[in-house]
């Protein structure tokens, strides 16, 4: 039916137990689309809580939730040290132009990205050129922005493609 379902925490962080225990794994990747908040919050305690030497990454959105310390400080203690983050483009314009607006808390990104970093977790930031009506001024500014941006550990440019979901 196309549908997919989440884990609790506890079961995820029984699978990673397990991997732990019997293959010695201590780095993992959450490969979802974006990572729930309210799981990352209640799976890094129970992490924490177990003391293993256990790391972890994962894709997340620029939401409101990553702004705060006391969250990004947990996700710490319980083994995240990267968390992949799509900010696309500087651009207000272009973000409109693109329906993003809403997803992307373009105003709030500096407090996101500091929180992340101050933590000690890598930012790592996905831009995107070369969308419908980007401007070189569009482009050059979300450079600037990446360059000057001390937060950010990483990015990566990808070029946009029309394909059939677009």
């Amino acid at each position: 039916d196309g549908l997919f379902r989440g884990k609790e925490p506890e079961q995820v962080f029984a699978e990673v137990q397990h991997y732990h225990r019997t293959l010695n794994v201590r780095h993992f990747k959450f490969n979802e689309e974006s990572h729930n908040p309210q799981f990352a919050k209640e799976f890094a305690k129970h992490v924490e809580a177990s003391g293993l030497p256990l790391r972890f990454e994962a894709f997340a959105n620029l939401e409101p939730w990553l702004a705060s310390p006391a969250v990004t400080t947990q996700l710490f203690r319980g083994g995240y040290r990267r968390l992949m983050l799509g900010l696309e483009t500087v651009s207000e314009r272009v973000l409109e132009a693109m329906r993003k607006r809403g997803t992307n808390v373009i105003r709030r990104q500096d407090d996101i990205f500091n929180s992340i970093s101050n933590a000690g977790i890598l930012v790592f930031a996905f831009l995107m050129v070369g969308t419908p009506s980007e401007r070189r001024e569009d482009a050059l500014a979300t450079a600037d922005y990446i360059i000057n941006n001390p937060a950010i550990g990483n990015h990566v440019v990808s070029v946009y493609s029309l394909d059939y979901l677009a």
